[in-house]
């Protein structure tokens, strides 16, 4: 039986077409035989596409075969082919079609697939007339190249040899060498070139593509939070949402029309290198409000008082978490107190914390509405925060103060949908930070890419084919954020250099150098978002509440692609919580 490819014939086929199909299919005699119905030939001389009905190919030769049914007629050159309402007219004919065939075919294996068809075989045509007995003789054929109703009595593979024996005597009427049959080894290599199997997914690149498509413009959800942060009617704002909902851009957006609005914003968020980066773009965009870490802020504004020396003693005196939750909101309120004895307090319309769950303890907040015009019980602010496992974090969240704030006549609502993360990144985080989430908006098939690697050495190999990969697939490498749960100078790509001539970045440095890699801790990392997130030096462990907000914070920083590099009893675990499975 002959190998067909594909194995059914189309349904599109006609009748006639069929029938040659299942004729050749079970001819006795044809094992080692291919036969490829309806194959395209793009590179015709005559025509811009053309295809041909039949292609057998075996040791002996590759041969075109048009196949032809019912009525068969020729009035003053034109063909006509059919009849009733099946009928066409053709000034070609199917001799010529087959023929022309033949040459583009055997060009298109020479030019594209380097390999010389009519150096190697025998490159012939036919044409097959399964229902009719045709005797018909013309100069531009010959019967020999003719199947026709009297030839369905024996098997096709009779009509092959005669096709091979008739083009052979072609090449040594014209002083041609006649090829050897060819090896079974050389006709796979033509078989799998007429129509090779392939499977073409989307590269790295290509996702990267579709993904910022898809992230183009703001949720609807988004405008309607807009619409409370900067109405008249209200000048309080409770923001939740959880990780890539949206809840920076919203506050960012709130702060720049505000300010446009003739406000004077004070805008503050946690994360040093959030705020760096921040400030970098909104400069760039001549925006007129300040941005400032909490901390930052508050520093500025102790020595401003000057107080600084009061601020290092303190700072060597205590430990570092209550010099932030203590040492530094009280230090900062003596200063606000001598800036206004001096009338030099700095004060603002408005006030818009961003990460407001790192930072949500009645301390900070007291000292703050110092510089807020009207305090927090009247003056106008937005607070945005997630309250759930991002919270975890630092630890800081107070859910007393969330009352009182309330109580002081805010208004509270919510962001649920998540428009940065693809679907199955966002379901894995979740997972791992142990909530529900957020609505994902995001369709891009983008699965995270989990890595096995039972020590650095191996880790860092991994890393290495992971960069170059995504280099050769035409990644910016300003596109790609390494994430480490390690702190700088013990991270693996601190040991284990890469070695790709790539250097590393900060968050703001690769702001302005897209040809590095940008590397921070996860926690580093907050607020901000990469493309493509690499996550390596992850705990064995997953119990500490700590540790699963981590890699919920370090997933979701992903609008394209993730990939985790994990030892063994890590993907052990995370496949219990139905990740990486």
């Amino acid at each position: 039986m002959t190998k067909m490819i594909p194995p059914v014939c189309s349904p599109a086929a006609t009748t006639s077409e069929k029938l040659v199909f299942e004729l050749i299919r079970n001819a006795e005699g044809t094992d080692g035989y291919f036969c490829f119905h309806s194959l395209g030939i793009a590179r015709h001389d005559r025509k811009e596409y053309a295809e041909a009905d039949l292609v057998v190919l075996g040791e002996r030769g590759l041969f075109c075969i048009e196949v032809k049914g019912g009525v068969v007629r020729r009035r003053d050159g034109v063909w006509q082919i059919g009849g009733g309402n099946r009928s066409y007219n053709s000034t070609e004919g199917p001799f010529k079609q087959a023929e022309g065939a033949r040459w583009a075919l055997a060009n298109w294996l020479n030019d594209i697939r380097r390999l010389p068809a009519f150096k190697e075989t025998l490159v012939g045509w036919g044409v097959a007339f399964p229902n009719i007995v045709f005797e018909e003789r013309d100069p531009a054929w010959d019967l020999d190249v003719v199947y026709d109703l009297r030839d369905r009595e024996t098997s096709f593979r009779k009509y092959f040899q005669r096709l091979e024996h008739y083009f052979a005597a072609r090449r040594r009427d014209t002083g041609k060498k006649v090829p050897a049959p060819m090896s079974h080894s050389k006709v796979m290599r033509y078989a799998k070139a007429l129509r090779p199997d392939f499977e073409v997914g989307l590269t790295l690149r290509g996702l990267l593509i579709e993904s910022r498509r898809e992230i183009e413009n703001l949720s609807q959800e988004q405008v309607r939070v807009l619409d409370f942060t900067l109405g008249d009617y209200n000048h309080r704002l409770l923001c939740s949402g959880g990780p890539g909902t949206g809840k920076t851009l919203v506050a960012l957006e709130a702060s720049r029309r505000l300010t446009e609005a003739g406000k004077s914003v004070l805008h503050l968020c946690y994360n040093r290198s959030l705020a760096e980066v921040l400030d970098r773009r909104e400069r760039a965009k001549k925006s007129k409000f300040r941005i400032a870490t909490l901390h930052g802020f508050f520093d500025e504004t102790i020595r401003r008082a000057g107080l600084a020396d009061r601020l290092r003693s303190l700072n060597s005196l205590i430990d570092g978490n209550e010099f932030f939750e203590s040492g530094y909101p009280g230090l900062f309120e003596e200063a606000c107190t001598a800036l206004l004895d001096e009338d030099d307090l700095p004060q603002f319309d408005v006030l818009v914390i961003d990460e407001a769950q790192d930072i949500f303890f009645p301390e900070l907040v007291d000292g703050l509405g110092l510089v807020l015009e009207g305090g927090f019980d009247r003056g106008r602010w937005a607070i945005f925060y997630d309250p759930e496992a991002q919270a975890n974090v630092y630890g800081r969240f107070d859910g007393d103060l969330l009352g009182r704030l309330r109580a002081s006549g805010a208004v509270s609502t919510e962001l649920t949908e998540n428009f940065r993360n693809p679907e199955l990144i966002a379901l894995d985080a979740y997972r791992f930070g142990g909530v529900k989430g957020a609505k994902c908006r995001r369709h891009l098939a983008s699965p995270v890419e989990y890595h096995e690697a039972a020590d650095d050495t191996s880790s860092a190999r991994r890393l290495r084919a992971i960069l170059i990969e995504l280099i050769r697939d035409g990644i910016q490498p300003a596109d790609v954020a390494l994430l480490s749960f390690r702190k700088q100078g013990e991270r693996l790509y601190d040991k284990v250099p890469t070695n790709l001539g790539k250097p590393h970045l900060t968050p703001l440095e690769a702001e302005k150098d897209t040809d590095g890699f940008i590397v921070a801790t996860v926690s580093g990392f907050k607020g901000l978002e990469a493309e493509i997130v690499i996550l390596v030096d992850v705990p064995d462990t997953i119990d500490a509440a700590w540790t699963r907000s981590i890699l919920m914070v370090a997933l979701t920083r992903a609008k394209t692609k993730a990939f985790v590099i994990a030892r063994p009893e890590f993907l052990e675990l995370a496949k219990a919580l139905e990740i990486a499975a």
